[in-house]
């Protein structure tokens, strides 16, 4: 055999639910992936937040959905996913942008209207994400409620910091955030957080 064709084989392995944003770019736009071997659907939608300052937005945003087998078609569209229900698993990842050294342990903290809520507090499930086995942490990927996400997109005002850097989302994130909503079957949980 072809050296090649174990290079692609092994990084199709490699490949698992969760990576599949890496495979289609593209900012603001909600996309969908079944893995066959895993039996596993993936939605996501990808944002990269405005600095307030201004400055150029270091941080990147991945908001994930998990759904168990392969979810049904959109209409005649054979490339959208649709799902009638709640996902099995709603995350979201922050991660640096190209040649970003973040200082410390990653950080993801958000204000929704005023009210500050930390996605990394004693009571939330999170992972720090690494490069490679001896490297830093230099991102970190929590398990996101549904109400937040809601929040996030009826919000008037969502500002924060990701990875010690400050944030905010526009119009334009949050119009992204509620078609991840629609098409990730939690559009019908209206319940903000307490």
């Amino acid at each position: 055999m072809d050296v090649r064709l174990f290079l692609v084989i092994g990084l199709l392995l490699a490949q698992g639910p969760g990576d599949g944003w890496w495979l289609v770019p593209g900012v603001r736009q909600v996309d969908n992936l079944y893995y066959e071997l895993f039996n596993t659907t993936e939605i996501w939608v990808c944002l990269i937040p405005e600095d307030p300052a201004g400055k150029p937005s270091l941080p990147t945003l991945v908001f994930k959905a998990f759904f168990p087998g392969q979810l049904q078609h959109r209409g005649d569209d054979k490339r959208t996913l649709e799902a009638k229900g709640p996902p099995s698993r709603l995350l979201l990842q922050a991660q640096p942008g190209p040649l970003t050294m973040i200082k410390g342990l990653p950080t993801l903290r958000i204000v929704i209207d005023g009210k500050a809520v930390d996605l990394l507090g004693s009571d939330a499930p999170y992972r720090y994400l690494y490069p490679c086995p001896n490297c830093r942490a230099n991102g970190v990927e929590v398990e996101l409620a549904p109400s937040i996400l809601h929040s996030l997109i009826t919000a008037r005002s969502v500002t924060g910091e990701a990875l010690g850097f400050p944030m905010k989302l526009t119009a334009e994130d949050q119009q992204a955030l509620a078609q991840f909503e629609a098409r990730s079957g939690l559009a019908g949980e209206k319940k903000r957080d307490p």
